[in-house]
């Protein structure tokens, strides 16, 4: 069996679902089962991995990304933590300058993962979730440690990213049929007894 890991970029999939009010309900989904629905039968997933960050300006954002985290901490997904940083843009219509929160650190926590997992030869394929080309020199990185790997790029539902398609063996896109597999049930209940709800606003 040919071993996988999924590698997702967490705000990609997040500002995907953003783009159509109908997805909403899908950021309440596990994504080890997202990883299997692009398995093939003589593939296995061995590993995932989210890459993320929490909001630091929004308690309630807060507190229902903590629940998503223990929810994937429950099905073995895990959790690669970034950061958001204050930086300051300019308006490109009035040219003022303004101060605005970006994460950081997610597509480098990928490409140091890919690699990572390149050397420790833990992977015959890496899935990655994600439309940002700054994973390509990871991809290549990963190859010249082993030219047989595969990669699989899934891009997000509604995203593009030919550069980062190009770039690995084939790609494959994200649709609702992959999110209805991977959607978990309402409430999860943990090893200890305790409960996780999906929150009221993703339904």
């Amino acid at each position: 069996m040919a071993r996988i890991i999924g590698f997702i970029d967490g705000f990609n999939v997040y500002h995907a679902l953003l783009k159509d009010a109908r997805l909403n309900k899908y950021r309440w989904i596990n994504y080890w089962k997202l990883i299997e629905s692009f398995a093939r039968q003589d593939e296995t997933v061995e590993d995932v991995f989210l890459f993320t960050a929490f909001t630091n300006w929004d308690k309630r954002k807060k507190a229902r990304h903590r629940i998503l985290v223990a929810a994937q901490r429950h099905f073995e997904v895990k959790i690669v933590f970034g950061q958001f940083s204050k930086i300051t843009r300019k308006c490109r219509k009035c040219g003022n300058k303004y101060e605005t929160m970006e994460e950081k650190r997610s597509d480098v926590n990928i490409a140091v993962e890919v690699v990572k997992q390149a050397v420790l030869g833990t992977y015959d394929k890496a899935v990655i979730v994600s439309a940002d080309s700054d994973l390509i020199p990871a991809i290549q990185a990963a190859r010249s440690i082993n030219p047989s790997l595969e990669f699989a790029v899934v891009t997000p539902i509604n995203l593009r990213s030919k550069a980062l398609s190009n770039s690995a063996n084939y790609t494959l896109r994200m649709e609702r049929r992959h999110l209805n597999k991977a959607e978990m049930i309402d409430e999860i209940i943990l090893a200890d007894g305790s409960k996780l709800s999906r929150p009221s606003s993703w339904r």
